[in-house]
């Protein structure tokens, strides 16, 4: 009865019972989801560290164990992610929280079109890698610009949402979009990570709507990401959340050319120095009708018009040091491109391993029909005839040829083939045929031509400022560290040993520290008068040793898992250890006290290093986090999201305030540390990578060079005031494990999971 004061409030109250229980179990329902994508990251999480153990295994028995144990986790990370994925579903559904366009009902996407089975990689692809997984799942590789067209043709007005996470690197993931053949591309975590943006070029490459973030995109994460296109303005959403707004007529608007599709009609998705997988593409459309187009057939590739008399036979190669064309080695003419190099160097006097080749010039072709090419090569390849690449296989060693087909027109096509080798057997055969049914045969050399101009042999085979190498392990070489004297250098392996070296003489003294298993990681003391080591599974101690005569003076117990990283205090009194089990430990070494235990990471803990006065800490973890700690309360301070992926590795400058931190991110990012601000953490600057995981850091001691060194094997040199990289250093057949500079700052020395030590001048 409304006319009832006793009605009301008694209505009044019930509804808000109800709205309270509604409440109550909306945020029951949000902590169970939140909980599931929590279970299903730490899952992750030990998949991708079995598999980096897998790679660090010293025999194929440990790695055949870890791989099965790293398939059992992927399995239970998977089944995990979906169970999260429909608990996050049916709460969405339950509290009718799904973004939908307005006006649209809400099963709107139920006609949506899948694009996904449309794809053919090999013909849509525009640059990089593009490979079809188990499930229609669409992976891109980690080259620079890499895109994909997608063979429809888009209605006026449409909706675009696709379900994605990148994998590797913190570049940016796009999303080629047209108004009425007016293309746009919208970015998500572009600019290292920091930026969503609607990017459109008129007389220059212009960002009309953007919005930064401090990390846009976190790696191994799913995101759905959908956009409104309509003829007043394109909008963004991420994860149901708006991020970005544009009003534009589209008049004028056009393409970055390093992101330009083939047809102006269609959608295009794509990746920057980033490994990303796309689970789901669909389109909604709003206004008019898309057309799904027929995949084209063989492509039709005109010859150039070229002077015969002005070429020379043979291409131009050159040969590189570093798989990703770092220093050039030599340039030669090569007659055909059939080389069979196995463990053998390519050229005289250059490396087995971790080398790169390019190859420019002409192909004849002697009539117009259809060609069928098939390279077999071992590693990676690529190839573009004119402008339009027609292979990209940039991944690892294969045993399968290589295909692909096209239309040549009679007379001379202008060719480049890129290849890479990484490790073990090496080489690479271009062959065709004129039918599918004939196997191919080697092109020969009456077929490859080049420019005269172009003919300027080089030969410079040593890599530049290399001073020497020598062998440092007989198996992976885990982490070197300098004496502070500069008068020593303890190299530690895999094969149980922490050898010490004259690295003026780059001499072997044949002095060795003998261990249980495999040595992780080595520390000099301040005073140089001590080495500190840490073992993998099976031991897990941390031992001393007296660096003159090289005996055991004191054992160190408690980690339950590998001994990941080791720093001294400054003082040199206490000695930190950080283990795969996620905690840290300190003990003060002259004491027979229970060390100081730090409990907060969610992952193994991969770098530790005192701040100048040594009572805090900072620490990173394949959490993603760096933490600053209290030593003598033993108390977390204060927490850093700090990359996008793995935080691998820690450096102080030497004055003690700049802290570097390296991930597998591919970022280096600087950072000023002051336990008495607010906060004590403050980011100062970040250096790219490529997209190349970070696994080690050093500065110089006058803090004007930072070296870092990759998984790819090369190492890269900063300077951290300017922000630049001031030099590369390729020649490492196997990821950098360590980097340290002799106190003069003018030699660097690295360490290598190629079992090899080098030593580098960075004067010249």
């Amino acid at each position: 009865d409304p006319s009832s004061t006793e009605a009301v409030v008694g209505a009044k109250a019930a509804q808000e019972g109800i709205h309270r229980k509604d409440r109550e179990r909306e945020d029951r329902f949000r902590v169970e989801v939140i909980n599931k994508f929590k279970e299903a990251e730490d899952a992750l999480l030990r998949a991708r560290e079995l598999e980096r153990r897998q790679r660090e295994a010293n025999t194929e028995e440990e790695r055949q164990a870890l791989a099965e144990e790293a398939h059992r986790a992927e399995l239970e990370a998977k089944k995990l992610s979906e169970a999260a994925a429909r608990a996050e579903e049916s709460f969405r559904r339950t509290q009718s929280l799904v973004v939908v366009p307005v006006g649209a009902p809400v099963d709107a996407w139920k006609d949506a079109i899948n694009l996904l089975p449309l794809i053919d990689t090999r013909r849509n692809a525009v640059s990089g890698t593009w490979d079809m997984q188990e499930g229609g799942r669409l992976l891109s590789d980690r080259s620079p610009h890499a895109r994909l067209e997608i063979p429809f043709q888009l209605p006026q007005e449409y909706d675009f949402r696709m379900v994605f996470e990148r994998r590797t690197g913190a570049g940016g993931v796009s999303i080629i979009l047209s108004r009425g053949g007016h293309q746009f591309r919208c970015e998500l975590g572009g600019e290292s990570n920091t930026r969503f943006a609607f990017e459109a070029a008129k007389q220059a490459v212009e960002t009309p709507e953007a919005k930064t973030d401090p990390m846009c995109l976190r790696n191994d994460v799913a995101y759905t990401a959908m956009i409104q296109v309509r003829a007043n303005g394109a909008k963004m959403f991420l994860n149901g959340k708006p991020v970005l707004s544009w009003e534009t007529d589209y008049a004028d608007v056009g393409l970055n050319p390093l992101w330009k599709l083939r047809n102006t009609l269609r959608l295009g998705i794509g990746s920057h120095e980033s490994e990303t997988l796309f689970h789901r593409m669909e389109l909604l459309e709003i206004t008019g009708k898309g057309r799904r187009q027929e995949q084209p057939g063989s492509p039709v590739l005109k010859a150039l018009d070229v002077v015969p008399a002005q070429l020379r036979p043979g291409l131009v190669a050159e040969y590189f040091h570093g798989t990703g064309f770092q220093s050039l080695a030599l340039r030669r003419i090569d007659a055909s491109i059939d080389y069979r190099w196995k463990e053998t160097s390519p050229w005289a006097g250059g490396p087995n391993d971790s080398f790169s080749i390019r190859w420019t010039g002409y192909l004849h072709t002697p009539r117009t029909m259809r060609y069928f090419f098939s390279v077999t090569a071992d590693d990676g390849v690529r190839m573009w005839i004119g402008e339009q690449q027609v292979l990209a296989s940039w991944t690892g060693r294969t045993d399968t040829p290589r295909t692909f087909d096209c239309t040549l027109t009679e007379g001379y096509h202008k060719v480049t083939i890129e290849y890479y080798e990484v490790a073990y057997l090496a080489a690479i055969v271009l062959g065709w045929s004129t039918s599918p049914t004939n196997p191919p045969i080697p092109i020969t050399a009456k077929s490859f031509f080049h420019s005269a101009v172009d003919d300027r042999p080089v030969m410079a085979s040593r890599v530049p400022q290399m001073l020497g190498a020598m062998l440092g392990s007989t198996q992976n070489v885990t982490s070197i560290a300098m004496h502070p004297g500069g008068r020593l250098l303890a190299v530690a392996g895999e094969d149980r040993r922490v050898r010490l070296f004259d690295p003026v003489t780059q001499r072997d003294l044949n002095m060795v520290a003998i261990h249980p298993t495999g040595v992780l990681c080595a520390a000099f003391s301040p005073d140089g008068k001590q080495f500190a080591t840490g073992t993998r599974d099976r031991d897990n101690r941390v031992r001393v040793w007296d660096t003159q005569n090289r005996t055991e003076v004191r054992s160190f117990e408690g980690p339950t898992a590998s001994v990941q990283c080791l720093a001294y205090s400054p003082d040199g009194k206490q000695l930190a250890a950080g283990s795969y089990d996620r905690s840290i430990r300190v003990w003060t070494i002259d004491s027979q006290d229970d060390p100081v235990v730090l409990n907060g990471h969610l992952g193994a803990v991969e770098a530790v290093a005192f701040i100048a006065g040594g009572k805090r800490l900072v620490s990173a973890s394949l959490d993603h986090t760096i933490r600053l700690w209290d030593v003598e309360k033993g108390k977390e301070l204060h927490l850093v999201e700090a990359h996008a992926d793995f935080v691998s590795s820690l450096a102080f400058s030497p004055g003690g305030r700049t802290l570097a931190s390296g991930g597998w991110d591919g970022l280096i990012k600087l950072w000023d540390v002051d336990p008495e601000s607010d906060p004590p953490m403050r980011e100062l600057k970040v250096l790219p990578g490529g997209g190349i995981e970070v696994v080690c850091l050093a500065f110089s001691s006058d803090g004007r060079r930072l070296a870092a060194g990759g998984n790819d094997g090369v190492i890269r040199v900063w300077d951290p005031v300017e922000g630049r990289e001031v030099k590369t250093l390729p020649g490492h057949g196997g990821r950098v494990s360590g980097v340290a500079f002799a106190p003069s700052g003018r030699t660097l020395v690295t360490g290598s999971a190629d079992t090899t030590v080098r030593f580098w001048n960075l004067e010249r």
